[in-house]
């Protein structure tokens, strides 16, 4: 996990400073802002992954997640005092990977961190491709390669999520997460329109659509693509 940058925002800058000796460890380049001295939308995407360090009951964590959702499409962790579940679906609903409950040791802390890093380590940059065994996609050409080299043009929506799901394949990714990546900034998005947008998806790459080999449903949970 080389050359990783991870931008911390926070309300309490001299608590928050005491993660980064941690996440340092994990060859991991920290910078540190206060939550209302934001950097501007193209420094930001600069970042590989946004951690935001609450604590303080004044900070409205929610809009400023939902904010950075509309312009960063890659990895948001909350760490929060707050047990209210209430508050950690309106998070997921705002669109973070996942909302943290505090207080929590640093080895935990940095379990969780390199739990995401490892599934960001190969994570679609500029026109780079995301490779499988059986796919090749290009996310700024929306095209996909197959194994029999036939391309495959997909929606932006199709690509957006296909490229969530061979990022991180062999995981469930829950229905509710995925929405709020997909349509983070295409409007909103509902479980309807996500298994409609599976159904075309599936069509497209699946030999037998009924059949998935690639994109399969995890009951109660969400979906999971596996191509090995």
């Amino acid at each position: 996990m080389q050359n990783i940058k991870i931008l911390l925002i926070t309300d309490h800058y001299e608590l928050a400073k005491t993660w980064v000796p941690g996440l340092s460890q994990l060859r991991a380049r920290v910078s540190t802002v206060s939550y209302n001295v934001l950097p501007d939308r193209h420094d930001m995407s600069q970042y590989d992954l946004i951690i935001i360090d609450t604590y303080t009951t004044n900070f409205d964590v929610v809009p400023l997640c939902r904010d950075i959702r509309t312009h960063f499409q890659k990895i948001v962790l909350v760490l929060t005092y707050d047990h209210d579940e209430r508050l950690h679906l309106l998070l997921y609903d705002a669109g973070v990977d996942e909302s943290i409950v505090k207080p929590l040791g640093v080895p935990f802390f940095l379990a969780k961190v390199s739990a995401w890093l490892r599934r960001i380590e190969h994570h679609v940059r500029g026109d780079e491709q995301l490779r499988t065994a059986h796919f090749s996609l290009e996310p700024n050409r929306k095209r996909l390669i197959t194994a029999k080299g036939e391309a495959l043009r997909l929606s932006t929506l199709e690509c957006r999520l296909l490229s969530l799901l061979m990022t991180n394949q062999g995981y469930t990714l829950e229905t509710d997460l995925i929405i709020a990546r997909i349509w983070s900034s295409y409007g909103t998005g509902d479980k309807d329109l996500l298994k409609n947008l599976i159904y075309r998806l599936r069509r497209k790459i699946e030999p037998e659509p009924a059949s998935p080999q690639f994109i399969h449903t995890v009951n109660g949970q969400g979906y999971m693509f596996r191509a090995e």
